[in-house]
């Protein structure tokens, strides 16, 4: 009679049998009747891991490091002595890192003032000549110069001249064997002067003939003029300049300023132009 292998297995075997099946979920394949069966155990090794992130940051860029776990799965099988086999399953996690590089671009923004510079530049006024009509250019001015005495004739010439187009021209004789005093002269406002400043006199002469005791450039008031003054050099048929410092008290000035050519003659003939007075600074 043939048995069925089932009746030859002992009730403890049958026990660790049904714990086997319902362990693995398949019935246990016994080798054969005379051993003991041992069943084929899973080991689970897990490793664990956090999924992390590395930021690291320099003063140009930032590199983010990120790392995804990978799990795989290895199983590998001890053989023993043709007991069983023994299945171990190990889950291992591998990091794939994965660096992203952030290029920051660095914006440098200079802002440009421009600053202007003031400068305050102070210029000399030049100093304001006080004779009117002092180059005798303005025909049509009859007023500013006039004779120191009814002696003589003053006339404007267009010939002869130092500057420009006109100069002044006066010729004279004594109505006698006597001499007289004879010349030109301009009254000067006082309300243009100051008592005690000083004052620079100066003009361009010729005088090609002079019988005179002297023929002077001056500064006075009323009808006197100055003890001190410039005298002009005697026949002389190209122009010559003659300068005078002046100066004026508040009486003199309150008695008429004026400036002068003048002399004491028998007969008399210069050209004159360029007169200037003008405050010494």
């Amino acid at each position: 009679m043939k048995l069925s292998g089932m009746q030859f297995l002992s009730q403890p075997a049958l026990q660790l049998l049904a714990l086997c099946q319902l362990a693995a979920g398949s019935p246990c394949k016994p080798s054969s009747s005379d051993s003991s069966i041992v069943p084929t155990t899973t080991t689970i090794e897990p490793v664990e891991s956090d999924s992390s992130t590395i930021v690291s940051e320099t003063a140009a860029s930032v590199s983010t490091l990120s790392a995804e776990p990978t799990t795989t799965l290895e199983a590998t099988t001890d053989s023993t002595t043709g007991f069983g086999e023994t299945t171990t399953i190990e889950v291992l996690t591998s990091l794939e890192a994965t660096t992203t590089a952030l290029s920051e671009v660095l914006t440098t923004s200079f802002t440009s003032t421009t600053v202007e510079s003031t400068t305050t530049t102070s210029i000399s006024q030049a100093p304001i000549n006080l004779i009117v009509n002092g180059g005798f250019e303005d025909v049509t001015d009859r007023s500013s110069w006039k004779k120191v005495t009814p002696d003589g004739d003053l006339n404007v010439v267009s010939n002869l001249v130092h500057s420009g187009n006109k100069a002044g021209y006066f010729n004279g004789e004594a109505p006698s064997s006597v001499e007289a005093s004879m010349g030109i002269k301009q009254d000067i406002s006082a309300s243009t002067l100051e008592a005690g400043k000083l004052y620079k006199l100066s003009a361009w002469y010729m005088l090609p003939q002079s019988g005179c005791f002297g023929l002077f450039l001056a500064c006075g008031y009323g009808e006197s003029t100055f003890a001190l003054k410039t005298e002009l050099t005697p026949y002389t048929i190209t122009y010559h300049q003659a300068e005078r410092t002046c100066s004026w008290t508040q009486d003199e000035l309150n008695r008429g300023p004026n400036i002068q050519v003048v002399g004491d003659c028998f007969r008399v003939q210069f050209f004159l132009d360029d007169v200037v007075l003008e405050e010494v600074v």
